[in-house]
């Protein structure tokens, strides 16, 4: 925006002076006929700089949006694929995100999977505070028992609906700081917009909204209590409503996307409001069903069978090329291995755009949108 005011400037700047100028050449020539062509060929010059000034302030302009256009990959952020456990999302802050992290969504196994995630190298692990679904304190504690640097790894967790709220926010950031003995969380997320009675109970519905919630992570970004904020599960309208309403982020947008449901409108409503996204349930958990909708899918497996690779591997590369961050979740160590090793698998635009048509096409998706 600095371009085209400056540019605006330059040529009233040269107007001026041309003005200026005009007056001295009328003073010096009088009104004979080699003054006034002087006085023309000097205007003449002074407009053609004007108008270069102008066009040359547009072009770099447009080089910049170009460039600018060109970094962001996919949607809402920019994945360095430097392969495995270095991938990279770059946020919209600047901070650099792991591209594959670690769901530990895995009930009685949590302690033993998070602990070998990390001998396996992992830098993100994804927690929350919903004790229905995770266990962030057997989270922390595998992780405080690993001996693993703290600036090595990526910590995100998520508010517990029925702490929606300012100050009940506030407090949620701190008891996630204390579980895992730090000064501060990497990403911290409201998890849900609302709660709901079957999970929170009568007893227990929040006493706040999202909106009172999303100011108190920007007062504990502000305060370096954590680097970076978003949303999970927040639909399009809710994520332009909260573009609006912010005065920080969100850097951060999660929800469900996998080659059968690729969350495109989510998607979209990230990148439009400047968000990166990431994918939960992205090797067809969400589907509930045997075999696995996603994993078992003919075309998967055969670009699997051709790099010699998982269909999961393919799934999980699949996301990344189109610039979602992922979070698989899996107690066996060499699934664990296998799906940081879908950061350095390449697949060809005519194998992504394969897997982009599978969007909708399972059997319930189609009866969803039928009814």
């Amino acid at each position: 925006a600095r371009a085209p005011r400056l540019a605006t400037a330059r040529a009233g700047a040269l107007a001026s002076q041309s003005r200026s100028g005009a007056g001295q050449e009328a003073g010096m020539t009088g009104r004979g006929r080699k003054g006034r062509v002087a006085l023309a060929w000097r205007l003449c010059a002074s407009v053609t700089a004007a108008v270069a000034c102008v066009a040359l302030c547009c072009f770099e302009l447009a080089a910049r949006a170009e460039e600018l256009e060109g970094a962001f990959v996919g949607w809402g952020g920019e994945i360095t694929r430097s392969g495995g456990a270095r991938a990279a999302l770059v946020l919209s802050n600047g901070e650099a995100m792991p591209a594959v992290g670690f769901g530990t969504c895995l009930g009685s196994q949590t302690f033993a999977a998070v602990t070998s995630a990390l001998e396996s190298g992992y830098k993100l692990l994804d927690t929350a505070q919903a004790r229905e679904w995770y266990d962030e304190d057997e989270v922390a504690r595998a992780f405080l028992a690993s001996g693993v640097d703290r600036e090595g790894i990526w910590i995100t967790t998520k508010l517990h609906p029925k702490d929606l709220g300012y100050d009940s926010t506030l407090e949620a950031v701190k008891r996630s700081m204390e579980r895992f003995h730090t000064g501060y969380i990497d990403l911290f997320l409201l998890h849900y917009p609302r709660c709901w009675e079957s999970l929170c109970g009568k007893e227990h519905m929040p006493k706040g909204t999202w909106r009172e919630s999303w100011r108190a992570l920007e007062a504990a970004y502000a305060a370096g209590h954590v680097r970076a904020i978003g949303v999970s599960n927040f639909s399009p309208d809710e994520l332009r409503e909260l573009a609006a309403f912010a005065k920080e982020g969100p850097h951060v947008v999660q929800s469900w996307a996998d080659p059968l449901h690729q969350g495109r409108q989510e998607r979209a409503a990230a990148k439009s409001i400047g968000a990166a996204y990431t994918a939960y349930s992205s090797l067809g958990t969400q589907w509930n069903e045997r075999p696995n909708p996603v994993l078992a899918h003919p075309v998967l497996m055969r670009i699997g069978a051709e790099h010699n690779v998982t269909s999961a591997e393919v799934a999980l590369a699949w996301a990344l090329a189109r610039g979602m961050a992922v979070i698989p979740r899996s107690a066996s160590a060499s699934h664990q291995r296998a799906s940081l090793r879908a950061a350095g698998l390449e697949l060809s635009d005519d194998e992504v755009a394969a897997i982009d048509e599978l969007d909708g096409t399972h059997a319930r998706a189609r009866r969803v949108r039928s009814s």
